[in-house]
């Protein structure tokens, strides 16, 4: 089995200010090539700027390891990180506009063997959401 550990990637997150500390989100991401149904693991750390630590976990088909930025941006909104009003944050360079991240995202597809042209099971996918 072909389990890959990569460095652990830390982001700061500001309110809508662009000022205010939000949070400081750690992710642990792990991939495994020989299980397509758990092919990345990401675990989320969220700790606060009032103190407070949240963790989640998220899992993602290969098929859908191009949507990992989406999932992990789900994932702190379930936690109540990201939200609306007085807690926005400006989280778009934490994954769209930041190189560390489209490092990782390289290396784990990469480690995936996954072909930019491999097609998603639509079908699920518009059935089950990723």
């Amino acid at each position: 089995m072909a389990i890959t550990n990569f460095d652990p990637v830390s982001y700061q997150i500001v309110k809508a200010d662009n000022r205010t500390p939000h949070a400081e989100i750690t992710l642990k991401i792990k991939s495994n090539d020989q299980d397509s149904e758990n092919a990345v693991t990401i675990d989320i750390e969220a700790k606060m700027h009032e103190g407070e630590t949240l963790t989640t976990e998220c899992i993602i088909r290969r098929d859908m390891a191009y949507n990992m930025a989406h999932r992990v941006r789900e994932s702190l909104q379930d936690l109540g990180v990201l939200g609306h009003g007085e807690h926005a944050v400006n989280a778009t360079a934490m994954f769209m506009e930041n190189k560390q991240y489209d490092t990782l995202f390289k290396k784990v597809r990469e480690s995936l063997k996954i072909d930019p042209t491999e097609k998603i099971d639509l079908d699920r996918f518009l059935q089950g959401g990723d």
